[in-house]
């Protein structure tokens, strides 16, 4: 299947991690280097493989995620196992395997999501560009090459989800620098604990706090055991988170926490 350039850029966004990072054998080495050849002389592009998975219905196609070096996407592929063969992912998707089925789904369910963040990027730089320097909380990437790809979160200290989201913290720094955006969105609990975190992260900038301190502030404050009804509660503060999370929900574009966005500049 021929994938030409503006095939490439429109199909869609799948929110998958990077290739682990350990010793590959010479024949997906050979697939690696084919598929990322085949592709480039399609499309003139040179794509980044960020993810293989085996299907378990053939042993003879892989599902490959890539990343287009213009957009940023990632695209979800069908490849031949010695990589010559590509084929773009779709919804449209059987198998005799239930697991082949669940991965599909699952990763096209990513696609949506995500796809959407990217097409309203531009909005999305407007809100993020409007924080306060103060309040979101910068933690630089733990890999200096990546220092520079930012990814913001937008996250509510009370909301489950975030505070699950929290736990995959340090595997994002790893490949970001993150800016964590912490909300009030859920109610007067969660405004006050993300005011107290910001009562917090102000005196760990002041003491040149160390990336890990400001995580461990982050986990004091999220764990479901800290006792709020004990703590005083800073009204400048929380006067400016209300503020905070009322320009970043206005716009509609956010819809909900956790929200993962990579900053595209």
């Amino acid at each position: 299947m021929i994938l030409r350039a503006s095939v490439l850029s429109a199909l869609l966004l799948v929110g998958l991690g990077a290739v682990p990072k350990h010793s590959v054998s010479a024949n997906d080495k050979r697939m690696q280097d084919n598929l990322v050849s085949v592709i480039e002389k399609q499309t003139n592009k040179k794509v980044r493989i960020l993810e293989i998975k085996p299907l378990k219905s053939s042993q003879d196609l892989k599902m490959v995620v890539i990343e287009d070096p213009d957009t940023k996407y990632n695209i979800p592929l069908v490849v031949s196992k010695d990589g010559n063969l590509v084929i773009g992912l779709s919804n449209i998707f059987f198998s005799n395997k239930s697991e082949d089925v669940k991965l599909v789904a699952e990763t096209n369910q990513k696609i949506q999501a995500l796809n959407a963040t990217q097409q309203n990027s531009a909005k999305l730089n407007a809100i993020f560009n409007e924080i306060p320097a103060d309040y979101a909380i910068e933690l630089p990437s733990t890999n200096a090459e990546n220092k520079d790809k930012i990814l913001y979160i937008v996250s509510d200290p009370m909301c489950p989800h975030c505070q699950k989201e929290l736990t995959k913290l340090r595997d994002h720094l790893k490949e970001n620098t993150v800016r964590m955006v912490v909300v009030g969105w859920l109610g007067v609990n969660s405004a006050k604990k993300a005011a107290l975190i910001q009562e917090e992260m102000a005196k760990a900038r002041a003491r040149g706090a160390s990336v890990e301190d400001k995580i461990s502030i982050l986990e004091k404050i999220y764990s479901t055991q800290y006792d709020i009804n004990a703590q005083k509660e800073p009204e400048d503060l929380r006067t400016k988170v209300e503020n905070t999370t009322k320009k970043i929900f206005e716009s509609g574009v956010i819809k909900g926490v956790p929200f993962l966005y990579h900053y595209k500049a």
